[in-house]
């Protein structure tokens, strides 16, 4: 990240809760933004996103996001593909995610791909075969460019240099926005101080643990140029 710059995570599935065509008018015209279709946000939630709804969005925003994420089907690597496929007819440099457990084959077809995600990993129990697994998708897709989805571990980070990665946690401190379904306007719930000044700290560390990893990689040679 180059001085004066801020990197920022959007999520289409909340953005589009706040209103059809919804622009974060918090984003500063200096950063650089991830923008997520949100899939595992409504999964979790049991809601599905619609993938023409996804895309008119991102064609009729009035600025382009750095960087766009496909909309991914969990559970159906086959659907997901296929998606990907259509949204880069729109957009060439969108961003497709291999999940763990998923066949490999599904990751050979991502190689046409300018950048590639990894996700799945959120909760899940076996650090040791994590890491195996992602060590065989660098082994199948370095040097190409990769996205790591909700992870933040500092000793995984060391042992793999990804091109960039998003994760929330920092922010579990304080509450988020709801949306009433007629409505949809936005509350927020109160947050004592505590909250407030421990989510400051989390944010912080996530800043130093982004600071030290890009120093390290820089000194052993790997660095990034966007």
């Amino acid at each position: 990240m180059r001085p004066g710059e801020v990197n920022t995570l959007g999520s289409y599935y909340y953005l589009e809760l706040a209103g059809p065509g919804t622009v974060p008018e918090w984003l500063p015209a200096s950063s650089k933004t991830f923008l997520d279709s949100g899939a595992y946000s409504a999964w979790s939630l049991g809601k599905q996103i619609n993938l023409e709804q996804y895309a008119s969005y991102l064609q009729r925003l009035p600025f382009a996001f750095t960087e766009v994420a496909a909309l991914d089907v969990i559970g159906n690597p086959k659907l997901s593909l296929e998606y990907a496929l259509k949204m880069r007819e729109v957009i060439p440099s969108i961003i497709p995610c291999f999940h763990i457990g998923e066949d490999w084959g599904y990751l050979n077809e991502y190689k046409s791909f300018d950048k590639v995600a990894l996700g799945g990993m959120v909760g899940h129990r076996d650090p040791k075969l994590m890491r195996k697994w992602i060590e065989q998708c660098f082994a199948r897709l370095w040097p190409k460019k990769i996205h790591l989805f909700g992870i933040r571990n500092f000793d995984i980070l060391a042992m793999f240099p990804f091109h960039s990665l998003d994760n929330s946690d920092w922010s579990k401190f304080v509450a988020r926005y709801r949306y009433t379904p007629t409505t949809k306007r936005q509350f927020l719930r109160r947050v004592d101080c505590d909250q407030l000044g421990d989510t400051i700290v989390s944010g912080l560390e996530c800043l130093d643990i982004q600071a030290q990893i890009t120093a390290l990689w820089s000194s052993k040679g790997v660095s990034w140029d966007d």
